[in-house]
């Protein structure tokens, strides 16, 4: 069994479709918090409405209810995106806040198909670029402005595409297993019936043809007919000795789990693109931040710049080593720590300009620390820069002042951290249900094949015994009692074709047997067999599935009765007591070698286990007694 990926071992192996959805619009949230706080200042929160009606689309998406109206009306939705989107503007000018822009191109990329989502994305974020160089880039240094805008952009479309589109092969992989399942058992039941096929039911097409030709020349050819019936025995016992060997189980579906295969392929890989841009694009604005401050801080020297270049590929080095592990890396806490220490290491020198990749940090914290410190990790990393900032540069500033950017930095922060997280843990999901999905097939399979081979074992065997009887009893009556005989063949005739059409309906489970039937069937084959019968062969009404499984008890017990004993009488009784019913079902001619514990009483306990009832044995002065009792089911409105 292949190992489960770590980043979601303390998760369920398969999860409800509820939660695989839950990083997208988490992520949604933090990333208005950012957008609103907006690291520029502003007059006033005048902006804030319009942000947040900017925002309320994508998450109308996200959230996934009425998808079939994005299906019918992407277009007008998207173009409403649009206006809601670029219309302040108008309004607000370079003021706008930067990466509002990036939902649009997220919705852009779920909504319009491919390859045209991808030129509709990249048509959106050069149009974002134009309108901020018409009406004035955010306050920022002009040297990365165009380039501040463009990653803005691009890293929030992306991520909300990435996390949504693993959201969804999560989903539709936990939505599709029972059709997986029913595949399975589709795929037993047909190996099933070519099984039973050519173990027994082709053979009981023969030996019905034997019978057929038996019994047209009782009279006329008894030769003929002895030879026929020979031949029919012989035949099914054959059959029943290929049944007690146990049928082996049919070959894997070679078909495998093509969803489940496409999913596991393109999940890892959509991650990692994701994961990819969203690492390189921060690593380089990471570099420009530091290489471009703001206008009222000075330039570093060239050897900071180079060091930030180092650090920067370091730290991408070290969050993509986490991020894409199958388990938890060797050294991970030495590699967590590296992390941090890297990721803080030019604080002092540079600012806050080069701690853009402390959203990495908060990320390897929520894969790597255990469940009860993950998310404490998380909180700390992500108020780590505002409390380092609020405390070493604002000074006696406005409360408001640094709440607001607070608000903003730890969004940012929280944003992709989470989208690390989210786009590891999802391709962690995603490996666990194909894995679980997989399991539960070959479980269902698995039970599925010993319920036939368990099924096959005891509805078929008192069937196939009678028949061999009913061989024998005909061809020693030819001679001295043709109309004896012709009746046996007769009989024989009917057992086999009766058992010939259970051999074939075992397999899809549509058998019916009562026990009322059985215990005619049982009286007369045991009666044929010289063996006297005692007892009430008219049993009182049961629910089905109480009927249904001392009807297989019966069977199984009369079966071993002609295959291990030599009775002289059995004794059948029916019980309604209480709240259960029984069987009993005892005879005179126990085998001494035989120790009761085969194959069959096992799968009768089996099934009494089942439903909540035993099976006992007993052993003593030449008798063998066996007991079934079964639980009835309580009445519905009985309970109080």
């Amino acid at each position: 069994m292949k190992a489960r990926r770590w980043s979601a071992s303390s998760e369920a192996a398969d999860p409800a479709p509820g939660r695989l959805g839950l990083p997208a619009p988490v992520f949604l949230a933090v990333v208005l918090l950012a957008r609103i706080s907006d690291a520029n200042s502003h007059p006033d929160i005048s902006h804030a409405p319009f942000v947040m009606a900017a925002f309320v689309l994508p998450f109308w998406y996200v959230s996934g209810i009425g998808r079939a109206v994005w299906a019918h009306w992407y277009a007008p939705l998207l173009v409403i995106q649009v206006v809601l989107t670029f219309a302040p503007f108008a309004l607000f000018g370079a003021d706008w806040p930067g990466g509002v822009t990036g939902p649009l191109g997220g919705l852009l990329l779920l909504t319009v198909r491919a390859p045209l989502n991808w030129v509709l994305f990249v048509a959106a974020g050069a149009a974002d670029l134009v309108v901020r160089l018409a009406v004035g880039l955010p306050r920022v240094n002009p040297g990365i402005g165009p380039i501040w805008v463009i990653i803005a952009y691009a890293d929030a479309g992306i991520a909300l595409y990435g996390l949504v589109r693993l959201g969804e092969m999560a989903a539709a992989l936990h939505a599709t297993r029972s059709d997986l399942v029913d595949a399975a058992v589709a795929h037993q039941r047909l190996a099933g019936a070519q099984r039973l096929r050519a173990a027994v039911v082709d053979r009981l097409d023969e030996v019905v043809r034997h019978a057929a030709r038996a019994l047209g020349g009782v009279v006329t050819e008894p030769a003929g007919v002895r030879r026929h019936l020979e031949r029919a025995g012989r035949i099914v016992r054959d059959a029943a000795a290929e049944i007690r060997r146990t049928l082996p189980p049919g070959p894997p579906d070679p078909s495998g789990d093509p969803v489940a295969q496409r999913t596991a392929v393109l999940a890892p890989r959509l991650a990692r693109l994701v994961l990819l841009s969203t690492l390189v694009m921060f690593g380089v604005l990471n570099v420009l931040n530091v290489a471009y401050p703001d206008l009222d801080v000075p330039v570093p020297p060239p050897p900071v710049v180079l060091g930030t270049v180092v650090v920067s590929a370091a730290v991408v080095l070290l969050q993509w080593r986490h991020s894409t592990a199958m388990a938890r890396p060797r050294g991970w806490p030495w590699t967590l720590a590296l992390q941090a220490v890297l990721t803080y290491a030019f604080y002092p020198v540079v600012g806050a300009g080069g701690m853009t990749l402390v959203a990495f940090l908060a990320g390897s914290a929520l894969l790597l620390l255990a469940p009860r410190l993950r998310w404490i990790g998380f909180a700390a990393v992500v108020l780590s820069l505002p409390v380092l900032v609020g405390v070493a540069q604002f000074g006696p500033v406005p409360l408001v002042t640094l709440v607001v950017w607070s608000g903003y930095v730890g969004g940012v922060t929280a944003a992709w951290g989470l989208v690390v997280y989210g786009l590891s843990r999802l391709t962690g999901v995603v490996a666990e249900l194909v894995e679980a999905r997989a399991e539960l097939a070959e479980l269902t399979t698995v039970r599925e094949q010993l319920r036939i081979t368990r099924d096959t074992h005891d509805l078929l065997g008192l069937g196939l015994s009678a028949i061999a009887l009913k061989t024998d009893i005909a061809a020693a009556l030819l001679a001295s009692n043709p109309g004896r005989a012709r009746h046996e063949i007769g009989e024989l005739l009917a057992i086999a074709a009766a058992t010939r059409d259970d051999a074939r309906a075992i397999p899809t489970r549509s058998q019916r047997h009562t026990l009322a039937a059985e215990l005619r069937t049982a009286g007369e084959i045991l009666r044929t067999a010289g063996i006297e019968v005692r007892g009430r062969l008219d049993p009182p009404s049961l629910p089905p599935e109480v009927d249904s499984a001392l009807a297989t008890v019966l069977r199984e017990a009369v079966t071993n009765v002609l295959r291990h004993s030599t009775p002289t009488r059995v004794d059948l009784d029916v019980m309604v007591a209480g709240d259960g019913a029984g069987l009993t079902v005892g005879n005179d001619g126990a085998c001494p070698r035989s120790d009761g514990h085969g194959q069959g009483l096992a799968n009768l306990r089996d099934r009494l286990v089942a439903l909540g009832g035993t099976l006992r044995w007993r052993r003593g002065d030449g008798l063998f007694v066996l007991e079934a009792a079964v639980p009835l089911p309580v009445p519905a409105g009985s309970l109080s």
